[in-house]
């Protein structure tokens, strides 16, 4: 009898916009999700290779662990914490003197705060005396000093700060003492709010943040204090010290807090960095700790839950809002001062994704702008402060991609397969080629064969003289066949990219199979 022909069917699917998916088994994931999705952001209609980063500030001591803005009506200044002092990072280049110098530590927590006398930056670190910017004048903040001082506490037991209800609250260092100043005020006598009775599983407060609900009953902001073992007290009131205007609203659980900087405010919520993941106050009111599916990171929750078993302990967990980028970026300190990389939410469809390659210590945005403090390296004074989420190169160094697409039976459960073509589909401007390789019944393998790209040969818009420098390429769609070679019941495409040149998107992908008998 004569064999029969194996009939070729092509499969085409979406690129991976729902992002990275740790938390699916592996036979059921979405096939828009991914098992690996390193430097790829998923929008709404296509995944792009991430944007890289250009150096902003150099010549700085020692590694850049707090980035602090400064903004007033008519003022907005950037400083950087390096090493033992804290230097003007507002322009672009290398750093001149201190703007303040011997002081313990760069691990800084600050608030803007404005008052009839101006606005301010005020910054505590637990170990030195409280430094505050007036918009001209940085000034050691002790209880004896002039113009701006504070008494009842020595501001060097200060770690932590927080506004609420026109106050700051300043949080003692290891221990469960609150202190907050006069209405509209950053000086005078600090008033203290013990709150050891509070707090029954012992440790001590963490950070306090200022919650925002709108509801049935309209706009209320709470007061909410985090303790180092993961208990929440809600507040509600203006007042402390009159009796009956600051109020208990109720206590509840979250997992342990990972470090002095484990929130970030979005919206009218808050999002705690936790020992259960990245939490929305919100959520966690409601539930408690066996709800993880209420984590913003419930999607990627193992990742996140081994890295902070990992790295809990180092220095470097942080969130950031990146309004601009859509995106809401979590710090993971792989290695302390040397190999830092982000968790990156979409905030738009909530798709998740990794970035490599940012070595950042510390984020923040000026005028909606993104910047990192990044490591020092081999060479003295080579620490950094960053402009990222621009351009298409890290510091003119290429940028790596990696997705790895959920496990696909391409219409055909139990049917023995093997996959012979693929076909990525991109907006390009270059010339580029996609390693890849297809593994087969959940495999795990690196794909083989060498990406590479070739940009553009022309000059950027409004960066020559007219009629002096050839046009630029315009992007253009990339989608080429690649053979490859895979035999199972199943596969997931393994991909990777290289650019540093231009934007690229990533939109469909096709592949190639032939069905075989059910061996």
């Amino acid at each position: 009898m004569k064999a029969k022909r194996a009939v070729s069917v092509t499969t085409s699917m979406s690129s991976s916009i729902g992002g990275l998916n740790a938390r699916d088994a592996l036979a059921l994931m979405p096939p828009t999700d991914a098992v690996i999705m390193d430097n790829f952001f998923p929008t709404t209609t296509s995944v792009e290779l991430r944007k890289g980063y250009s150096i902003w500030a150099t010549g700085l001591p020692a590694d850049v662990e707090t980035l602090m803005t400064y903004t007033s009506a008519t003022t907005t200044k950037g400083f950087a914490a390096s090493g033992t002092a804290f230097y003007d990072v507002t322009s672009s280049g290398a750093v001149g003197a201190a703007v303040v110098s011997s002081l313990a530590n760069a691990r800084w927590q600050c608030q803007n705060y404005g008052t009839t006398g101006g606005q301010f930056l005020y910054c505590f670190n637990g170990s030195d005396s409280a430094q505050i910017y007036d918009g001209s004048t940085w000034q050691q903040v002790t209880t004896v000093s002039a113009p701006i001082a504070i008494t009842g506490v020595a501001t060097a037991s200060i770690i932590s700060v927080n506004e609420y209800k026109n106050r700051l609250f300043l949080i003692e260092k290891n221990s469960f003492k609150a202190w907050y100043l006069p209405v509209n005020s950053v000086g005078g006598a600090a008033s203290l709010l013990d709150l050891s009775p509070v707090f029954k599983m012992g440790g001590y407060l963490m950070a306090m943040a200022t919650w925002t609900i709108d509801n049935s009953a309209g706009v209320n902001e709470y007061a909410v204090f985090i303790s180092s073992e993961g208990e929440v007290a809600q507040y509600v009131g203006s007042d402390p010290s009159v009796a009956g205007s600051f109020i208990i609203l109720g206590k509840f659980r979250i997992g342990r807090p990972i470090g002095r900087r484990c929130f970030v405010k979005v919206g009218s919520d808050v999002i705690l960095i936790t020992a259960d993941g990245f939490f929305p106050l919100s959520k966690a009111l409601l539930t408690d700790r066996t709800q993880s599916s209420d984590a913003l990171s419930n999607k990627i929750s193992n990742l996140v839950s081994g890295d902070i078993n990992s790295y809990g302990s180092n220095f470097g967990w942080e969130g950031c809002l990146h309004p601009i980028g859509n995106k809401l970026i979590f710090n993971v300190p792989q290695t302390e001062g040397a190999t830092q990389y982000q968790y990156v939410m979409n905030l738009i469809t909530g798709a998740w994704c990794r970035f490599t390659g940012w070595n950042a210590n510390c984020f923040t945005t000026i005028q909606d702008t993104l910047y990192f403090g990044g490591n020092l390296g081999a060479t003295a004074n080579s620490a950094y402060v960053a402009k990222a989420d621009t351009g298409f190169s890290d510091n003119l160094g290429y940028i790596f991609g990696e997705v790895k697409m959920a496990f696909n039976y391409f219409g055909q459960p139990g049917a023995l397969k093997r996959i012979t073509m693929v076909r990525p589909i991109f907006n390009v401007a270059g010339n580029m080629q996609a390693g890849m390789s297809m593994d087969m019944d959940f495999s795990d393998t690196y794909p083989t064969s060498t990406p590479s790209f070739s940009g553009t040969s022309g000059t950027a818009w409004d960066t020559a003289l007219w009629d002096t420098f050839p046009w630029g390429d315009t992007s253009n769609i990339k989608k080429d066949w690649q053979g490859i070679n895979g035999i199972g019941y199943c596969g997931a495409v393994h991909m990777r990219i290289v650019n540093n040149k231009s934007a690229v998107q990533w939109q469909s992908i096709d592949v190639v199979h032939e069905k075989g008998g059910t061996l």
